[in-house]
């Protein structure tokens, strides 16, 4: 039988100044052999995003943070809280710790954790501030028991404190549309645009949002970043995060996720009952993360997703918050999905820079957005867009990386970053 990955090569580019860039490209039979992959939850999983909140996230605006409670409630421990009629353990005690700590059962939970091994804690330079950070089951990493012939990273996820609106956002979720043989696994948010293959093997980009989908809960839909918050009702708010309702809300008033949505509806349904999508049956693969880079054959030369703008505070937040807004100047390592001429799936893995430790003409420097555009145009990629790059960026062939990922001990030792989704090929 012929290997799915049908192509697999280094190129090295070198810019202008003498920077590198080197460029990993794959090439695949066909769409239908691209499917989605979740990690395993491990508890290095959790202490890596400890290690990225420590080393990155805190050192860079350290005066935005206070004390930093990470945790994850593993599936045995009992949960001595309140759940708020929430389906998600995560999310009812994110909240009771938000709003009650630090009481005696706030204490005696957090200790449980930190001697279970599922609890970390930093402090930046603010007094006032208390944030709790719960990462649910869907995080780990892609390069364990990896029997796949190819695994990369996918999907945009709640990542840091500007992520998470309300308790409901629990960090580590996937962002943006997921589709699968015509199953929506993950629906659109905040009308980006996405990867679409149809049955006849058709691939496009262009704009997907909820409002183009059909649901089977009928009601006012409310969701970023339109709004942050439900009005007042006589009906129900119903919390919805991926295909699940996460919590049930008489009278509005809710805040909205940043990672979710919510439909206001005289109908009585219940926390944890599955949302059914439709309206993508024909779709054989879809998914939705970042900007285009090359649509029709034509180069992306801005952006047309929408992003939120940590400059712009005055705005409601949508995810994810920080993203290099310079189409033109920001380099990081870069995730491309695209397809070619006739329309088979290639992706590309632009190596960035590591985080320190910078050597010129011997590292990658990673890409700009318009870099990424003329590297993919060059390659002949006719549709593209770019999925979650920066730290997660990562492709791995057979179970082995090829480049290296940005992040970095301090002996040198590759860095890997926990995430919740990936894209394989078996």
């Amino acid at each position: 039988m012929n290997s799915p990955v049908v192509h697999n090569e280094i190129r090295t580019v070198t810019y202008p100044g003498g920077d590198l860039q080197r460029v990993q490209i794959v090439r695949a039979a066909d769409f239908r052999s691209l499917d989605f992959y979740r990690p395993s939850f491990s508890r290095q999983a959790l202490e890596s995003l400890y290690e990225v909140y420590r080393d990155e996230i805190i050192p860079l605006a350290p005066a935005l943070f206070g004390e930093v409670f990470i945790f994850h409630i593993p599936s045995d421990m009992f949960v001595p809280f309140d759940d708020y009629g929430m389906s998600d353990r995560h999310a009812a005690a994110r909240r009771y710790l938000t709003e009650n700590f630090p009481d005696a059962p706030s204490r005696a939970f957090l200790e449980q954790l930190r001697h279970s091994g599922y609890l970390y804690q930093l402090k930046g330079k603010n007094p006032l501030r208390k944030s709790f950070v719960a990462y649910g089951d869907d995080i780990g990493f892609l390069s364990k028991d990896n029997d796949s012939a190819l695994r990369v990273n996918a999907s945009f996820f709640t990542f840091d404190l500007m992520d998470a609106a309300s308790c409901y956002d629990i960090f580590g979720t996937p962002i943006g549309l997921m589709v699968k043989d015509g199953r929506i696994l993950n629906p659109p948010l905040f009308g980006r645009e996405a990867l679409l293959v149809d049955n006849n093997g058709e691939v496009t980009v262009t704009t997907v949002s909820l409002d183009q989908l059909t649901l089977n809960i009928k009601g006012t839909i409310y969701q970023r970043p339109n709004q942050n918050k439900t009005p007042e009702s006589d009906n129900d708010d119903l919390v919805i995060i991926g295909n699940r309702i996460v919590a049930v809300n008489p009278g509005g008033r809710s805040v909205i996720p940043s990672s979710g949505f919510i439909i206001n509806t005289p109908e009585k349904h219940s926390p944890g009952e599955e949302v059914i999508y439709g309206g993508l049956e024909d779709i054989v693969f879809g998914l939705q993360v970042g900007n285009s880079v090359v649509v029709n054959g034509i180069k992306t030369e801005k952006f047309i997703s929408p992003f939120y703008n940590i400059r712009k505070l005055h705005k409601i937040t949508y995810p994810p918050a920080l993203f290099p807004l310079d189409f033109n100047r920001d380099r990081a390592p870069r995730i491309v999905l695209g397809a070619d001429d006739e329309n088979r799936p290639v992706l590309l893995w632009l190596e960035g820079a590591p985080k320190t430790g910078y050597r010129k003409g011997t590292d990658s420097c990673g890409a700009t957005m318009k870099e990424t555009a003329d590297i993919a145009f060059d390659l002949g990629l006719r549709n593209a867009i770019t999925l979650d790059g920066g730290g997660s960026a990562q492709i791995l062939i057979n179970g082995c990386r090829q480049l290296a990922v940005s992040g970095r001990y301090c002996d040198g030792r590759q860095k890997e970053r926990a995430v919740p989704v990936g894209l394989k090929i078996d």
